[in-house]
């Protein structure tokens, strides 16, 4: 068994999880690897890189004599005088400032290639681009030999290894190849794409093979295309295991029926699955109000705390604050936390038990995720909402509709019944799932 993504992105972080949560322990292959993977992560590149070393800090960068770097908790760049050379990417926006990777620009500001970093300060790849043209990336070993073309115009790739050269069509066939190599069990492959993961599969061996595609998208008012295909052919895929709650509703109610009469359809068995979710505790009913924001454009604070004057509104940046918060941090019920620390920002998830996500721009330190494990009840408006997957539909508010919103929060705070009936459908409409479900649904896949 082993699960397969195509990045290491919040659906495969929150399966895996999930699994780990379960008791569940399946390999994790990433096909497209960032240089950040977890230490128990694989992918087809990561045999050929030191897993040793820090992450690389901005100001450690190799530039120039004279050349100076310039940065903030949001990026960094690089000037020869005035003229900039290069943009740094963070990982993060934690204000770690590790360097992702680093954009090089000429001397008309075009950009000419592109270094990327992995988790150990090591450069193991770089794309060069002609005309604003990504041409060809390249991948290096520890000992920054060329390891991997990928010819990016035609997808060509050529692996030297062994002072031998090996020629694949696509990134695909190099990681079909990578896994039948490995020692990875490919009888049961956990996917949950439809894009390269679920074409890998395609390329591997089907006899006695049962793969899952596990769907963590909504549904539009057709089934997607690939999805189709897994139900009109004789695939690997037996089964899709639905995490998304709505998706799992709609399809019930729209598509539970063969696809086609004719069709193989009946062979795939489709299951709801959710995300096991941590919840460290329960919500107190606290009147204790956060917002992590990084921008000073924050929805109706003022006038929220202007009419909620019993409650504590606690605002945390990971910058300084602006004249404007500022103003706004003098009415009295109003505490506000520029440059917060991650032991403060931690301190204020458990504190509090209403999380407003109305702040516009970034979201910061996960906090809506966060406030969710917390069970938090979460509200905000329709154009301010980070994840809307992790808000009821009937918290979310038009800001033509603040008195509903007060109306709700005072209600919660003053009913018990109230807000354990929010915090369940907040967790139901997420899909929160139970333990016992995983362990079945895997359980029946071994057997």
């Amino acid at each position: 068994m082993l699960n397969l993504f195509d990045d290491w992105q919040r659906g495969s972080i929150d399966l895996v999880r999930s699994q780990k949560i379960a008791g569940i322990k399946v390999p994790t292959v990433v096909i497209n690897d960032d240089g950040f993977l977890p230490a128990e992560v694989d992918s087809p590149i990561k045999q050929y890189r030191k897993q040793t070393g820090e992450p690389l800090y901005f100001d450690q960068v190799q530039v120039p004599r004279f050349w100076q770097i310039k940065g903030d908790a949001s990026g960094a760049q690089v000037y020869d005088l005035n003229a900039k050379r290069a943009e740094i990417r963070f990982f993060k926006n934690d204000n770690t400032r590790f360097v992702k990777q680093v954009e090089w620009l000429n001397a008309t500001g075009e950009l000419q290639w592109i270094d990327q970093y992995d988790q150990h300060g090591q450069r193991f790849a770089k794309t060069f681009y002609a005309k604003g043209q990504a041409k060809l990336k390249q991948y290096y070993d520890a000992a920054k030999n060329v390891v991997i073309d990928h010819h990016l115009t035609t997808d060509d790739i050529f692996l030297y290894i062994g002072g031998r050269q090996r020629h694949f069509a696509n990134w695909l066939e190099l990681t079909a190849n990578f896994l039948q190599k490995s020692d990875y069990q490919l009888d049961h492959i956990i996917y949950n794409t439809l894009n390269q993961a679920f074409f890998t599969t395609l390329k591997l061996p089907n006899k006695n093979a049962s793969d899952v595609l596990v769907w963590q998208e909504g549904l539009g008012d057709e089934l997607p295309g690939n999805m189709r295909f897994i139900f009109e052919n004789q695939t690997r895929t037996k089964q899709i295991w639905m995490q998304n709650h709505q998706a799992w509703v709609q399809y019930q109610e729209k598509f539970a029926k063969p696809v086609d009469a004719d069709s193989q359809s009946m062979d795939v068995k489709v299951q709801q699955l959710g995300t096991i979710y941590p919840h460290p505790r329960g919500n107190q009913m606290r009147p204790a109000i956060l917002i992590m924001t990084n921008s000073d454009q924050i929805e109706m604070l003022s006038v929220l705390a202007a009419r909620l004057k019993n409650f504590d509104f606690h605002v945390a940046a990971l910058t300084e604050m602006s004249e404007k918060l500022l103003q706004i941090g003098e009415q009295a019920n109003v505490h506000l936390y520029p440059a917060v620390s991650f032991a403060k920002a931690k301190q204020l998830m458990a504190d509090c038990d209403i999380y407003l996500d109305i702040n516009r721009g970034d979201q910061i330190m996960d906090a809506v995720r966060a406030a969710f494990e917390n069970n938090q009840l979460i509200l905000g408006f329709n154009d301010t909402l980070h994840l809307p997957e992790l808000v009821a539909p009937d918290n979310r508010y038009d800001e033509t509709q603040l008195d509903a919103m007060i109306e709700k929060i005072l209600l919660a705070m003053v009913k018990p019944a109230v807000m354990e009936q929010l915090i369940d459908s907040q967790r139901e409409f997420a899909g929160d799932a139970k333990v016992e479900t995983y362990q079945k649904r895997f359980n029946e896949l071994r057997s």
